[in-house]
Order: C-alpha cells, then sequence, then structure tokens
C-alpha cells in the first residue's frame, strides 16, 4: 500500500511541472520608469530587449504595480505592450514576424515597448510589479520569462491666477463707523498638485519705494477642500502659510473642477485710521510647495 502511495504521489507532481510553462532561471530584468512628473495625462514608453529564440508569439501577464506604503495603485489597464506595429494588454499574444523559429538560430535581442498611461491624479510614490513574458513556439509549448516593473512618481504643483496681472484693490469701509478697509473684490488663486499642499505668501515692496510699512490682514476662506487662514503680513516680513490642502486633481483631470482648486484671497487693513491716506503699492509672491 505504502509503494502505491508513492507511485501516485510521484505520477501527480510529473505532471504538475509538465503542464506549468517552465520560468527561466535567471534574476529578472528591471523595466524602470524614473522620476516621472505626470502634469497632465500623457503616455511614457520603455524600450527593452528579450534573448529569443524558436519563438512564435509572445504576451506579457502582469499585475497592477503597488506602492506598498500607501497601497496606491496604477491599474493594469493602464499598460500595454508594442511589438513593430502591434500593441496589445496584458496576456493579449504578440505575433513575432522576424524568423526567430529555426533551431540552429542562436538567441537574438528583440527589441519591445511598454507603454502606461499616466494621469496628472497619480500619487508620488515608489511603485512595484511583477510581469511574466510568455513566449511560445510552433509547437505550442510556452516559456516564462520574469521581469521586474519599477515606477517612480514624483509630486507636483502648479499655480497660476484666475485673471492675468490680478491686482487687489483695498479702498472700502464697510460704514461709516467701520475702521478696516475692505478690498473691492478677493484675487482668484489657482491651485493644483497630486500631493497634499502649503500655500506661501510675501508682501513686498519695491527697493525705492516711499510706501509705508502698513500692516496687512490677509486671509483664504475656508471650504471644503482647503484650511482657511488669516495672517497679519508687514512688508519685506518673508514668506508666510496662507493655505493647505489635499491633493486637487481627480482622475485624468479633465475640466477645470477636477484639475484646480480655486482660493479666494481677501486682505484687509485693520485700523486703517493711523495711517497717512494716499496710494500705496505692494507686489504679492506666492510660493507652492509639496506638505511633507
Amino acid at each position: 500500500m505504502k509503494k502505491k502511495i508513492l507511485s501516485l504521489l510521484g505520477l501527480v507532481l510529473f505532471f504538475t511541472f509538465l503542464f506549468i510553462p517552465p520560468v527561466l532561471s535567471y534574476t529578472p530584468a528591471i523595466l524602470y520608469f524614473r522620476d516621472i512628473i505626470p502634469v497632465q495625462k500623457s503616455i511614457e514608453s520603455l524600450t527593452f530587449t528579450l534573448p529569443l529564440v524558436g519563438v512564435e508569439k509572445i504576451s506579457f501577464i502582469c499585475d497592477s504595480p503597488i506602492e506598498q506604503s500607501t497601497g496606491k495603485i496604477i491599474p493594469e489597464q493602464r499598460i500595454t505592450f508594442s511589438y513593430q506595429q502591434q500593441t496589445v494588454f496584458s496576456n493579449q499574444p504578440l505575433s513575432l514576424n522576424t524568423v526567430l523559429n529555426t533551431e540552429a538560430m542562436t538567441e537574438k535581442e528583440i527589441s519591445f515597448l511598454i507603454n502606461i498611461e499616466f494621469n496628472p491624479s497619480d500619487p508620488p510614490g515608489e511603485y512595484e510589479g511583477k510581469i511574466y513574458a510568455v513566449c511560445q513556439n510552433s509547437t505550442g509549448d510556452s516559456r516564462r520569462i520574469p521581469l521586474m516593473l519599477k515606477i517612480k512618481i514624483l509630486p507636483w504643483i502648479k499655480l497660476k491666477s484666475a485673471t492675468p496681472n490680478p491686482s487687489l484693490v483695498i479702498n472700502r469701509l464697510a460704514s461709516f463707523t467701520e475702521t478696516d478697509l475692505q478690498p473691492m473684490e478677493p484675487v482668484i488663486i489657482m491651485i493644483a498638485s497630486n500631493s497634499s499642499w502649503l500655500l506661501y505668501m510675501n508682501v513686498r515692496k519695491e527697493a525705492n519705494s516711499t510706501t509705508l510699512f502698513v500692516p496687512i490682514e490677509i486671509s483664504v476662506a475656508n471650504s471644503s477642500k482647503h484650511e482657511s487662514f488669516r495672517e497679519i503680513f508687514l512688508p519685506n516680513d518673508g514668506y508666510k502659510m496662507v493655505a493647505a490642502g489635499p491633493p486637487t486633481v481627480i482622475g485624468d483631470g479633465s475640466g477645470n473642477n477636477r484639475y484646480w482648486t480655486e482660493l479666494a484671497l481677501n486682505a484687509s487693513i485693520p485700523d486703517c485710521i493711523n495711517y497717512p491716506s494716499g496710494n500705496h503699492a505692494f507686489n504679492l509672491y506666492f510660493s507652492g510647495r509639496i506638505a511633507h
């Protein structure tokens, strides 16, 4: 009875290994997309080669690259493979029209492309995934070549004003009893980022300006997308943070409301009666930074 069990076990193992395409035993080549900055939807491609002989068709099986620290992924549906004029998704065959199926031939390096579609909403990080190149010969036998996919996405941030050359005019008193000078209307600052961000501002006066050092209170209204701040600025007092928020881009970023976050910047001069009347001009400078 013991001999029959051992024979049966050996038979099962034999058939199991027989029908699994063998994986070549060498260190997988690394396909590395480094320093990707996906400010807009784009497709990045990388050339790689495989040593092949006797191969008529090849397909690539890949999983979704994952960022281990956050669990974020780049869906495998955004990854394709190209050979000459053919482009396919994962687990779809490419026909090799080069003469590769003569057994007497030595291995030949064949070039392929891996293409990845990146969205501006892709979070920064280092992603990794596995790829298997499944090579099939004329008799239907196949073997697998392992590959490693690595992707490094960098954080990015963009700033712009809603209108060209905006100016913040502070010249209105809400009532005769008010002492704070208010703006006619706010300035709209637009910010876009694939990461949590910080917005800093600096008030400066020109070096030869006779403008007084008038304190200016800057505020950003609260919303569901960013935190609100209120700070007193003196000219040339350095940068101060005036707003912060989460990533702004949704999906492929199509449409302003899926790409930008608008910040309404208001300013006032507290106790304006303490300063001489007249026109005073200041320059406002903004700096967008990635929150670490």
